[in-house]
């Protein structure tokens, strides 16, 4: 099963995104690992606060020492879909499992509180999750671009993933997949248009170029 259409407030919203050096400070904000390890989820995994409120250690699927695989799965427990992970993100995710599991082959892979007895731990909530990232942000001194709201919350990550994938030439079908959408539509419906910045950008680039100069006063 794969995810329905992004709600349409979410494509609007889509056009925010944060800049790698935002997102480097707000993982060196994180006060702890379990903080740290849930905002590099959002960002590397594309992930909803839902998909990681659900992660289980039995989801995680670690290969070799730079790569790793998520599965995600749907409110009913089914597999809806896998995220691959690259890089830093399994480095910080192996570190986590190791320290907090040793040898512990289930239960939820974020707690609700970052150490305790096993037989006590409980999985993270949604809202939890949407408070780590507000209470990184406000350290970090970093606000939310979309003006409408007034904190940073967790989907401006999968935002930022994605148009960061298309930007530097990841094919839709790939990106489809990684955010689990049902189809390359939804894809496009999202992140298809490109953002107010990237608009400018480009605009600024056919100007220094000649090309939004008026033909008759080319020579």
């Amino acid at each position: 099963m794969i995810h329905e259409r992004e709600p349409r407030d979410q494509n609007q919203a889509s056009e925010y995104t944060l800049t790698p050096e935002q997102l480097t400070t707000l993982w060196n904000a994180a006060t702890n690992s379990r903080d740290e390890l849930v905002l590099k989820l959002l960002f590397w995994g594309a992930l909803r606060a839902g998909d990681v409120a659900a992660l289980d250690v039995r989801d995680v699927e670690l290969r070799g020492t730079d790569s790793a695989v998520l599965h995600i799965h749907d409110g009913k427990g089914r597999v809806s879909g896998d995220v691959e992970l690259a890089g830093d993100i399994v480095g910080t995710l192996r570190r986590y499992t190791v320290s907090h599991f040793g040898r512990y082959d289930a239960g939820p892979l974020i707690a609700s509180a970052e150490y305790g007895p096993r037989y006590t731990r409980k999985a993270i909530s949604v809202r939890s999750v949407q408070d780590i990232v507000a209470r990184t942000a406000r350290r970090a001194g970093i606000a939310n671009p979309n003006p409408q709201r007034t904190q940073l919350n967790s989907h401006i990550f999968r935002h930022t993933w994605a148009r960061a994938a298309l930007a530097a030439g990841v094919p839709i079908p790939v990106v489809q997949r990684q955010l689990r959408h049902r189809s390359s539509a939804t894809t496009i419906d999202c992140y298809g248009t490109p953002s107010a910045a990237e608009t400018q950008r480009w605009v600024a680039f056919m100007v220094k170029q000649g090309g939004l100069t008026p033909p008759a006063a080319i020579t």
